[in-house]
């Protein structure tokens, strides 16, 4: 089933065409984002995943603790969460039930794209490319 990848989930420095990452014949990991299914045909939206060396900046996956706080802006919203651009390699991830101390039905109801948030660090771990997993509850 073929995929749509926006060309906002292609890269951290938020490439303005597909070919300024991407070309034709290119074999790219890619983790899937949301599936919508209507009559007739399935919408699947992915997120490219980079693997990148640690290459010993401070905003590379290894420097995160458990615990730490970091900034983010809300990038986009699915049914299960938020992914967030934390400014690092690799975005954040928090879950619908770590928005809010109280019962959030639909990330939406708090959250739209372009929100700046603040969070901690909940997980952190290479598999995949690298997922960040974080809470916004105090």
């Amino acid at each position: 089933l073929p995929g749509f990848v926006h060309v906002s989930k292609m890269a951290k420095n938020r490439p303005e065409k597909p070919e300024d990452v991407v070309s034709i014949g290119d074999t790219v990991k890619a983790r899937v984002l949301e599936v919508k299914t209507g009559q007739y045909a399935a919408q699947i939206e992915v997120s490219m995943i980079h693997l990148p060396a640690f290459d010993g900046d401070l905003n590379s996956l290894n420097a995160l603790n458990v615990g730490d706080q970091v900034t983010g802006i809300v990038t986009g919203l699915t049914e299960a969460g938020a992914t967030l651009d934390l400014g690092l390699e690799w975005p954040g991830f928090v879950h619908l039930s770590q928005i809010s101390t109280r019962r959030v039905d639909s990330p939406g109801d708090i959250l739209s794209e372009g929100d700046k948030v603040t969070a901690r660090i909940l997980k952190v771990s290479g598999d995949l490319g690298g997922h960040i997993k974080v809470t916004m509850k105090a």
